[in-house]
């Protein structure tokens, strides 16, 4: 989202009005270009453009190291606070303006300003000079997938498994879509509610979101099967931040996420997998929700907790058969 209102009604009124538009669905708004591939290509051409306290740019991050693409596409993290003209990018980095709203705009050129959602994580093409792709799904596809054939062999050998099967692209983007459209939507429409019956029914929605995926992983060790794919990924960054802001500041209370055991061992076993601790900054994520939305935390203050060494705690036995690399 562009900018940041004062007020938490004015903010409340522009999440619902963005909800309307169906933000993660495809054709919505969004920037949806492919990587250009071939004989061409050089390393360094795309960047990844994310925001380290977003779930949508942790996920991307996530892929990004599992899939050993640090020499291939580099990353451009954005400052850890949203501004009221949205992201900024720290001075000193390879884009052409520090503002991700002037970088939209850029990537229009003649056509612009730019209309559509100016969100993270976004795709930027170094030779173009414009970003050329901002569906968080899309991109999460791309970077499992579209790099591979650069990869030598020591680094394909060492990245995860294909994190989206092809026998299975419709169920991850499904699962995907579920996750962004059931469980964060209902955290956001909460959190910023001005309305207690508008609350109390989001509420109520996500933990009934919440208690289905658990029921799901009773019968599985992943959300779609034994393996871990990018729908495990997706619920990770959202069960993480679940724990530290959500349940907090956006008073997703109801019940604490060790209510749900097989949840709770997704996100321990999803974070143990090798690779994945580095993407995970909790004093980021903290600072960042904590004192971007001060109409929600008027102070400013950012709270000392949770602590968070849940997260290395052995995961259920019945779970670890079929596990990725782990860092034991």
């Amino acid at each position: 989202m562009a900018a940041m209102p004062a007020t938490l009604e004015e903010r409340s009124a522009q999440y619902h009005a963005w909800l309307e538009t169906a933000p993660f669905a495809r054709g919505t708004g969004r920037l949806e270009g492919h990587v250009v591939g071939g004989r061409s290509f050089r390393p360094g051409r795309y960047l990844l453009l994310a925001a380290a306290a977003c779930p949508e740019s942790h996920q991307a991050l996530i892929v990004h190291k599992l899939k050993r693409l640090d020499g291939i596409v580099p990353v451009v993290l954005a400052n850890t606070e949203l501004t009221a003209n949205g992201w900024t990018f720290p001075d000193g980095s390879p884009l052409p303006t520090p503002s991700l709203n002037d970088l939209y705009d850029r990537s229009m050129g003649a056509e612009g300003p730019y209309r559509g959602l100016m969100t993270l994580p976004a795709l930027y093409d170094s030779q173009l000079k414009k970003i050329v792709n901002n569906h968080p799904v899309l991109i999460l596809n791309m970077l499992a997938r579209d790099f591979d054939f650069l990869l030598d062999d020591e680094a394909r050998r060492a990245s995860c498994a294909d994190l989206c099967p092809r026998s299975m692209p419709m169920q991850c983007e499904a699962m995907l879509a579920r996750l962004n459209r059931d469980v964060l939507s209902a955290i956001y429409a909460a959190g910023f509610a001005v309305n207690q019956d508008v609350y109390d029914r989001r509420v109520a929605e996500l933990f009934q979101h919440l208690e289905q995926l658990e029921q799901a992983l009773s019968k599985s060790r992943f959300l779609l099967g034994p393996d871990l794919t990018l729908p495990d990924i997706a619920l990770f960054t959202i069960l993480l931040r679940f724990e530290l802001v959500y349940y907090s500041l956006f008073k997703c209370n109801l019940r604490p996420l060790s209510f749900f055991p097989k949840l709770t061992d997704l996100a321990k076993h999803v974070y143990q997998t090798e690779g994945v601790p580095g993407t995970v900054d909790c004093d980021v994520i903290k600072a960042h929700y904590y004192r971007s939305f001060a109409s929600m935390n008027p102070s400013m203050v950012v709270a000392a907790g949770p602590d968070m060494a849940w997260l290395e705690a052995p995961c259920a036995a019945t779970q670890l058969e079929h596990s990725p690399r782990r860092l034991d």
